[in-house]
This record gives C-alpha cells, sequence and structure tokens, in this order.
C-alpha cells in the first residue's frame, strides 16, 4: 500500500496539526532517516524550522538504548509543546523495541498524537497490543486501500464491507494488482508456519546467536541490542570498535547476509520462518573469525538427515 515513506507523507499529511506552541515533533535519536526528512518537510512546509521544531531523545551518556522513562520525562516536561510522539515501532539502528502503549499513554496525557513507523516491528514482534482494527493480531495485513482521513481518493461504496473504519475516511487508492498478489502469497506462508509459533522460535534463534556472540567470538564486537526479550524482535546490533564496515564486507563474501549502519554497527537478523539453529551457529562462527581478521571462508555443510530446525 504504498511506500513506507508515502505513507508516513499521508499520515502526517493528514494527522500532524502544530497549533500554537503546540507545533514540535518529538522523536528518538537515531530515528530512520528518511522518516527524519518526511517530518522535516512538513515542518518546513508550516514554516517551523526543523531544527527547532524536532525534539529528540537520547539514550544517557554511556548507554546506546532509549530508557521509556526518560521519554516520559521528556513529555512531561516539554508537556503543551509537543504535538506529535513519532516512535519507530522497533529502532532500526539499535533493536530496541519501545513500550508503544506506555509512551501512547503519556502522549495522549500531554495533548500530543502518537505516531509510529512499524516498518521494522510487522511480523517481527507482537503488534496486538496497539494495531488499528485493520491490522489482525498476528501481525501485518492489507486493506484493499490506503486509508488517507485528510486526503481522500477512490471512495468506494463497499468499502464498509473491506474492514475500514469510516472514521478514518476513505482509501487514498486501489494498490496495483501485481504488488498484491506476492503479498498474498507471503501472508499464506506466515499463516501455515504459524503467527503464535514464529514469535517462540524467534525469543529462542536470538538468544542462541546472543550467547554466541557474548563468548565473545572476537574482540571490539558489543551487543548494544537490549538483552530483555521484551525489549527487542529478533534483531542484534553489534558495534565494532574499528573496522565495522570491512567486518561487514567479510561476513558478506562468507554468506553471512549482514546489514550495515553508519558509523560502526553491524545488524544481524536471524529469521524465524526460514532460518535453522545450525544456520545462526555458523553466522556466529564467521563473526568470530572476521572480527578475529581471518578469513571467514564457506560455511560449515550441515549435518546429514537435514539442518537443526
Amino acid at each position: 500500500m504504498n511506500t513506507l515513506s508515502v505513507n508516513i507523507h499521508l499520515m502526517l499529511a493528514s494527522f500532524y496539526r502544530p497549533d500554537g506552541v503546540s507545533r514540535c515533533v518529538l522523536m528518538e535519536e537515531k530515528a530512520f532517516p528518511s522518516d527524519v526528512y518526511a517530518v522535516a518537510s512538513h515542518l518546513r512546509m508550516r514554516g517551523i524550522d526543523p531544527a527547532d521544531g524536532i525534539l529528540q531523545a537520547r539514550p544517557r551518556p554511556g548507554e546506546t538504548t532509549l530508557r521509556t522513562e526518560d521519554v516520559l520525562d521528556l513529555l512531561e516536561r516539554w508537556g503543551g509543546e509537543v504535538a506529535l510522539l513519532f516512535l519507530g515501532g522497533v529502532n532500526y539502528f539499535s533493536g530496541q523495541w519501545y513500550d508503544l502503549p506506555r509512551l501512547t499513554e503519556a502522549a495522549h496525557r500531554a495533548g500530543a498524537l502518537a505516531g509510529c513507523d512499524l516498518a521494522h516491528a510487522a511480523g517481527n514482534v507482537p503488534l496486538a497490543c496497539m494495531t488499528p482494527a485493520w491490522i489482525s493480531p498476528s501481525g501485518a495485513r492489507t486493506s484493499t486501500g490506503t486509508p488517507g482521513p485528510a486526503r481522500s481518493g477512490a471512495r468506494s461504496s463497499t468499502a464498509a464491507t473491506r474492514g475500514i473504519p469510516e472514521s478514518l475516511g476513505w482509501p487514498v487508492s486501489t494498490p496495483p494488482l501485481l504488488s498484491l498478489a506476492p503479498l498474498r502469497a507471503s501472508l499464506d506462508l506466515f499463516d501455515r508456519a504459524g503467527m503464535d509459533a514464529l514469535p517462540r522460535k524467534a525469543v529462542a534463534l536470538t538468544a542462541y546467536l546472543e550467547a554466541l556472540l557474548r563468548a565473545p567470538p572476537g574482540a571490539g564486537l558489543t551487543v548494544v541490542t537490549p538483552a530483555e526479550t521484551g525489549s527487542r524482535g529478533c534483531q542484534l546490533s553489534l558495534r565494532v570498535a574499528a573496522g565495522a564496515q570491512a567486518l561487514h564486507t567479510r561476513l558478506r563474501a562468507a554468506g553471512v547476509m549482514t546489514d550495515f549502519r553508519e558509523p560502526d554497527v553491524v545488524r544481524l537478523a536471524p529469521a524465524p520462518l526460514f532460518n535453522t539453529f545450525h544456520e545462526v551457529w555458523q553466522a556466529a562462527r564467521a563473526v568470530g573469525q572476521a572480527a578475529a581478521g581471518a578469513p571467514a571462508g564457506p560455511p560449515p555443510a550441515p549435518p546429514k538427515g537435514g539442518t537443526s530446525k
């Protein structure tokens, strides 16, 4: 249903309503860059300097993740100046899963709206606690159009039967069938695997990977993602003391699909839908070899009879 940035622009156009001193947008430090660009553009469009209008919640000195209490304190201290709290559900850089229900309630008490970019959260962490009616508790789902409260378009007489709450207006457009076909196939795979089983496996896979990485596999590596399972999904972010880009390159050459984030973070994400515990062990082994400067080499062949589940 459109690209992520297009949807964010639609939601900001509809719900970001600066009024007097209530005009600031509170975001986390190291929010996804395109989210910051989108917010900044809407501030400029309303004559607000993003340097003044974007407030950032930062980790405490010496820490890598946000404390919920610190965000609550900012909402209380800045009070009426905040028009919108806008957070990633799971921070793309650190892998921290925010306490969205608690933070949303605090934003409402402060007189602000709350919005979330769930790109790194949908299908990764349970969202049943705060998703709207047309998103099922088992993960991301799609309606027949993109809701646009203030930007109506393709009005349909059958919208009431398509799961779109009337309070949110009508769909902006109908998604093309060629983009919906692979989405349908993907959702069918998730349903077959079981949306109750996948989170349990994700917790186990990530805990196993963390235990292997904390061994430690090599000097100068620090896991910055929270250790608590209720504060993360299946992503682990490794802060690399020196040569993060080179480490990422060596791991990719060895067949370990990592992700590099400037300036010094390499991300690993064991996907419960298709990754195995044996593959997690292979990845951690490759990290240790690459961090030590040795060629990571191809992973060892799985044992006879297939990989471990």
